[in-house]
Order: C-alpha cells, then structure tokens, then sequence
C-alpha cells in the first residue's frame, strides 16, 4: 500500500460516518504472497535475491499461518480504494529514497530528508 494510499485511508476513516466504531484494515486490491512481493522489489530495486530460509524452531509458537487482510470493509464504510498500483508505488518510493540518498547515508541534516 503506497503512503499516498495510506493517508487517504486513515483520513477516510477518520472522517467518515461509516467508520464509526469500526476496525478497518486498508490494504491493495490485489493479494501477494510474500515471495512474489519480494521478487517485484528486486526487480524495481535492480538487485537482490530471495532466499528461503527455514522458520526457526524457537520461534514456532509465533507462527500466525498464512494471513490475509484485505479492504472490502473499509470500501464499504467509506469508499475508500487505492488509487496507486503496487509496481507504481515501488517505483516512486525508490525514486524518493534516491533522490535523498547521501542525506540518508551520510549522515545528512533532516532538512536535506524533505
């Protein structure tokens, strides 16, 4: 869920009589299994791998399962939908954070963030 997507909802259900009293989940249109997610950051980033590494045994009982949140009941309370597509938001967030890179990097001062 790109940031721009995000902020709508949290305003959406806010604002909203529909909302009121309610849990809402604001999520893409679209279900990705987490590997899949993985390989369309590598491509859009240029580089990177997916590795499968084994659940740990200690950390078994935190083990959820597959989980699935979606956003049907946050369109039907307030009419909320993404507008940006997963690929596109991945773009633009690479392009944000390269934009600001040595600020992030080195060091840089918070002004030089914006």
């Amino acid at each position: 869920l790109y940031v721009d997507d995000a902020v709508e909802a949290l305003i959406a259900g806010a604002t909203e009589d529909g909302a009121i009293g309610k849990a809402l989940f604001a999520a893409g249109d679209r279900e990705y299994a987490i590997t899949d997610f993985a390989e369309m950051v590598i491509a859009v980033m240029g580089a990177g791998r997916v590795v499968h590494v084994p659940w740990p045994e200690d950390w078994k009982d935190m083990d959820v399962g597959d989980v699935r949140i979606a956003n049907g009941a946050i369109a039907v309370a307030t009419g909320w939908r993404p507008r940006i597509p997963i690929e596109t938001g991945l773009v633009q967030t690479k392009a944000y954070f390269e934009s600001r890179l040595a600020a992030f990097a080195f060091g840089g001062t918070r002004t030089n963030y914006l």
